[in-house]
């Protein structure tokens, strides 16, 4: 009978053990002791809970090692670079908010207002001008408002105590002020004027396409004062976003060049619009009577989706300046003509057509526009209303269904049969994709059935 052997040398100790206890390890026996020593010398304990663990599966942060459930307490991932930060070091992770930053983040995003304190975003820090005070220095916009102002002639940011106050425009909200350059130039008499009256020698009506009078009003946050052949017919007032200027009542081609004359100066002179700023367009309704007017607001109330696809999403949709309708096209419909002006008095102003003009001026306004300094933009919108206002205001609401039934494809067709100029068909339909408002160059069924009407 062979020698069967049952103890054996622990590798490690040399202790005896049974080989039935013993614990190979790369093909040498161990005991149980051994075998616990090897295993705690490949696992390392973590700084927080002091759990040993197996050193693969824990994260080294400066220098020391945390398991993974520790790990995920103590740490959190820079929502500017995704890196980790210690949420216990301050100096390492900086919380705004619901938010987290390593240092270098925070630096490059955020400081701090140098008035009150409050943490605000660098890209919307308001920046005080350049003086001995400190370059470049931040305030949130509250702060901002106590100390510094905008010269409302020429829109640069100046110190309030170094800033002259202007005369109040009647009805215009806070105070305005010029910087000492614009003030010295002015002398403060162009802070406002009146239009001058228009009475061209001559006039003709071929570009316009229309005899109706029409005026309009080009708002800017940034404006310089001037005095040149280009504001003729134009008045200037104080506006909410910073200043309007006004036409006297035009009409024909001459009062087109002079509206095209103003945008291009106001261009050429960097005169600045942002959100806030509007173009606005006065339609004469002085020989109108409550049918006709009825016919011209319920074909406005039918086109709204096409209008609104010439303008950005965030003019037709978020503006407080020119709202959609509150009201619907049966709601116009089955208004009798003689409550007409009644009813335009009680309208609201701030929608994209204003009724509230009738009574004011014997105008319908067009709120919808956004402001700009692209002469071909305003002298387009002059055209595209005046021509489509003739055509309503001659059409029954019966005629008006047969052309318009208020989808955008169909009443874009519409509207270029009434206005009867393939360029400025063109030029609506690059405006509307521009602003990711597609409409189809196809004809459809509607419009080519209702031609017989009189488009």
């Amino acid at each position: 009978m062979p020698y069967t052997r049952t103890t054996i040398e622990c590798e490690s100790c040399g202790d005896t053990i049974h080989v039935l206890d013993a614990t190979a390890i790369q093909g040498m026996p161990y005991c149980e002791d051994c075998v616990e020593d090897i295993n705690d010398a490949a696992r390392t304990p973590c700084r927080d809970c002091g759990v040993y663990c197996d050193t693969g599966d824990m994260t080294a942060y400066r220098g020391f090692m945390y398991c993974s459930d520790c790990f995920d307490d103590q740490f959190v991932s820079c929502d500017g670079c995704s890196a980790r930060v210690c949420l216990d070091d301050s100096n390492d992770c900086l919380k705004v908010d619901k938010e987290h930053f390593c240092r270098e983040c925070y630096n490059d995003i955020f400081t701090t207002c140098d008035e009150c304190g409050v943490i605000i975003e660098r890209d919307s820090a308001a920046e005080t001008p350049d003086r001995t005070r400190g370059d470049g220095d931040s305030f949130c916009s509250d702060c901002w408002g106590d100390v510094c102002c905008e010269c409302s002639s020429c829109g640069n940011t100046v110190w309030i105590d170094e800033a002259v106050q202007t005369q109040q425009a009647q009805g215009s909200r806070g105070a305005r002020y010029e910087c000492d350059e614009c003030r010295t130039r002015n002398n403060g008499r162009y802070d406002y004027w009146d239009a001058a009256r228009f009475n061209p020698s001559a006039n003709t009506f071929d570009r316009v396409g229309s005899e109706r009078c029409f005026g309009i009003e080009l708002e800017y946050n940034r404006s310089p004062n001037a005095v040149a052949d280009e504001l003729d017919y134009f008045g200037r007032k104080g506006e909410h976003c910073g200043c309007e200027f006004y036409s006297s009542i035009l009409s024909g081609d001459v009062g087109l060049g002079a509206a095209e004359s103003l945008s291009d100066f106001a261009d050429d002179n960097d005169w600045r619009i942002n959100d806030n700023c509007g173009y606005h367009l006065h339609l004469d309704m002085r020989d109108e009577n409550g049918t006709t007017m009825r016919s011209l607001a319920y074909a406005y109330r039918k086109t709204y989706k096409v209008w609104k696809s010439f303008v950005s999403n965030w003019r037709g949709d978020n503006c407080d300046y020119c709202h959609a309708p509150s009201y619907s096209a049966d709601h116009i419909r089955n208004l009798r003509p003689s409550r007409f002006r009644d009813w335009a008095a009680n309208s609201q102003r701030f929608l994209y057509v204003n009724w509230c003009a009738l009574g004011d001026h014997t105008t319908v306004e067009i709120r919808l526009h956004s402001g700009t300094v692209d002469s071909k933009e305003v002298t387009n919108w002059v055209i595209a209303h005046t021509r489509f206002a003739d055509w309503a205001l001659s059409k029954t609401l019966d005629e008006i269904d047969a052309v318009i039934d208020g989808t955008v494809e169909n009443d874009f067709q519409a509207l270029s049969d009434i206005w009867g100029d393939d360029d400025l068909t063109a030029f609506y339909r690059e405006q509307a994709a521009s602003h990711d408002h597609t409409i189809a160059a196809s004809t459809p069924t509607l419009v080519r059935a209702a031609r017989a009407v009189g488009v």
